[in-house]
């Protein structure tokens, strides 16, 4: 995985016209949502980067104690994205989706590679009703550097 995600740097990098430096990350599963929050008839839009994990902690409130279930995907991180944003580009090569954003949160570009992507328009924002079931404070961020 590593060596594939080094290539599609170097692939990108040889074919980009300009001198940016990118944030590299994987994930399992690049998300374009379109969602509209409660009665608001306005879209909200963002990028949910979603990763498989094979045991998921399940909190129950009642006793206080944690117990472990079966894998899913999980919220590993997400971002803001204008209306007509990128979208992932998928490289036949490397049978696998790249996307470049600019994350104003760490002031720089991000190259994000995943095998798979999809697009979302729903009436509620998958990043928070996940929450519900796996709380943010687990989740892995995307690298900082």
């Amino acid at each position: 995985m590593r060596a594939m995600l080094l290539v599609a740097v170097a692939w990108l990098c040889a074919h980009s016209d300009d001198s940016r430096t990118y944030i590299r990350d994987s994930v399992d599963i690049i998300e374009v949502s379109d969602y509209r929050a409660g009665t608001s008839a306005n879209y909200s839009y963002q990028f949910i980067f979603w990763e498989w994990k094979a045991r998921l902690p399940h909190y129950n409130k009642k006793t206080g104690l944690t117990t472990y279930v079966g894998g899913g995907y999980v919220v590993r991180e997400w971002l803001k994205r204008d209306v007509d944003g990128p979208i992932p580009r998928y490289d036949h090569k490397l049978k696998q989706y790249s996307l470049i954003v600019y994350d104003s949160r760490v002031k720089n570009y991000r190259l994000i590679i995943a095998p798979m992507y999809r697009r979302t328009k729903t009436d509620y924002d998958p990043e928070v009703y996940d929450q519900q079931s796996f709380s943010p404070y687990n989740r892995r961020k995307l690298s900082t550097k």
